[in-house]
C-alpha cells in the first residue's frame, strides 16, 4: 500500500536526526621506519560516532514534508474507502428497489 511507503519515509527521514555509529578499523604494515631497522605492525579497531546537529533545517524540512505526505495518502485512502462505500450503498439500494419492482409486477 501507497501509505506503507511513505510512512516508511516518515521513519527514513527522522532517523536523520540519529546519530550514526560505525565501526571502523585499520590495519598498518611499516618496514624499516624512521631509520629503525624492523617491521611494525599496527592494528586499530573503534566506534566513530557522527552526529549533523544543524544543517539549516534541511532535515526537519525533509522530515515535514514526509509528514505532510503521509497525512494526505491517509486522507486520500479514507476518501476512496468512503467513495467505494457509498457505491456499495448504492448499488444495493438499487438492486434492492428494482427487486421490489420486478415483485410487484
Amino acid at each position: 500500500m501507497q501509505s506503507n511507503k511513505i510512512k516508511e519515509q516518515v521513519n527514513f527521514e527522522k532517523s536523520a536526526f540519529a546519530p550514526s555509529i560505525d565501526i571502523v578499523g585499520k590495519t598498518t604494515w611499516s618496514k624499516d621506519v624512521g631509520g629503525i631497522e624492523g617491521s611494525s605492525q599496527d592494528a586499530y579497531l573503534g566506534l566513530q560516532l557522527q552526529w549533523n546537529l544543524f544543517n539549516g533545517n534541511a532535515t526537519s524540512a525533509r522530515h515535514n514534508s514526509a509528514i505532510n505526505n503521509h497525512a494526505a495518502s491517509l486522507d486520500k485512502y479514507v476518501d476512496y474507502s468512503n467513495k467505494a462505500k457509498e457505491a456499495v450503498r448504492f448499488s444495493w439500494n438499487n438492486y434492492l428497489t428494482l427487486f421490489v419492482h420486478h415483485q410487484s409486477i
